[in-house]
C-alpha cells in the first residue's frame, strides 16, 4: 500500500501570527478600545511569556490563560477553562480569516483526491486552528494534531499516531515537510520515506541529506511518487486477482479474474 502525510504549517498553508492575533483579540474583550490600546505592551508581554502555552494549548493553556489575561489586562479571571475555550474560538477564527494555501498546494491535493491516494495532516498546534485551516483546503482525510494526541512533534508519538491514523507501517508512509528538526530527521529516524520541501537559501542547502527526497515546491512531489504509487496499486491489482482466482465466483470491478487456467 501507499500513502502520503503532510505537515501543515509552512508546508501546505501559511497563516499570520495567528496565536498573538488570538490572544489580542481575547483581551480586547476585557477591556475599552482606549484601554487597549494603552495596554498594548502589557499585551504582547503576556502572550510572549506564556507564547508556547497558546500555541500548543491542552492543559498548559487552562493553566496560565488566567495569569496572562490578568497581567495583560488587570482583569482578575474567575473560569479559566471558559476564557481558555474562549481563546480557542477565536483562535479558529483567525485561522480561518488569515490562512493561505501555499503555491502548488491546490493542484497537489487535487490530484492526489483523484488518484485516491490515502493521506493524512500531522501538525503540531491548537486542534480547531490546525483543523480549520485543512478545512480551508477541502482536505479530507484525517487531520492529527499534536493538542489531541498530547505530544508535539518531534515526539515519536505523534508519528506512531500518524501510521496507526492511515493504518499502515511506517515504510509505506511518504512524508512531506519542511522543517528538518520538527519534521523530516524524525520521520527519517522512525522509517517513513521523506520529502523536504526546502527554500534555496544556502544555509539550508548545507544541511541537505542527500537520504532525503527535496523539492522546491510541493506539487513537484507528483512526479517523485509517480513509480512507488504505480508499484502499489500493481501489487494491489494482484492480490485482487489473487483473491478472485481463490474464490471463484466473485467479481470485484475493474479486475478481471485470470481465466487462464
Amino acid at each position: 500500500m501507499f500513502s502520503l502525510a503532510f505537515a501543515l504549517e509552512g508546508t501546505l498553508v501559511v497563516t499570520s501570527d495567528l496565536e498573538r492575533t488570538a490572544f489580542r483579540r481575547l483581551c480586547a474583550e476585557f477591556m475599552t478600545p482606549a484601554a487597549m490600546r494603552i495596554a498594548e505592551v502589557d499585551v504582547d508581554k503576556a502572550f510572549t511569556e506564556h507564547r508556547s502555552a497558546f500555541e500548543d494549548g491542552g492543559e498548559a493553556l487552562n493553566r496560565v490563560i488566567a495569569g496572562a489575561i490578568q497581567t495583560a489586562t488587570g482583569v482578575a479571571v474567575s473560569d479559566p477553562c471558559s476564557v481558555a475555550a474562549r481563546y480557542r474560538h477565536i483562535a479558529r477564527e483567525v485561522a480561518a480569516e488569515s490562512v493561505a494555501p501555499l503555491p502548488g498546494v491546490q493542484p497537489l491535493l487535487d490530484e492526489l483526491r483523484r488518484l485516491a491516494v490515502p493521506q493524512a495532516i500531522l501538525a503540531n498546534g491548537l486542534s480547531g486552528a490546525e483543523s480549520r485551516k485543512a478545512q480551508s483546503l477541502g482536505f479530507e482525510g484525517p487531520v492529527l494534531v499534536s493538542e489531541d494526541i498530547g505530544a508535539k512533534k518531534p515526539d515519536p508519538r505523534m508519528f506512531a499516531a500518524l501510521a496507526e491514523a492511515l493504518m499502515l507501517p511506517a515504510e509505506a508512509i511518504w512524508y512531506v515537510g519542511s522543517n528538518l528538526d520538527v519534521d523530516i530527521n524524525p520521520a527519517y529516524d522512525l522509517g517513513f520515506t521523506v520529502v523536504w520541501v526546502a527554500p534555496e537559501t544556502e544555509h539550508e542547502l548545507q544541511r541537505f541529506d542527500s537520504r532525503f527526497h527535496r523539492v522546491h515546491r510541493i506539487d513537484e512531489v507528483l512526479e517523485l511518487i509517480k513509480e512507488p504509487y504505480t508499484r502499489a496499486m500493481l501489487g494491489l491489482r494482484y492480490i485482487m486477482r489473487s483473491a478472485l482466482a481463490w474464490r471463484p465466483g466473485h467479481f470485484i470491478p475493474g479486475v478481471e479474474p485470470d481465466t487462464s487456467n
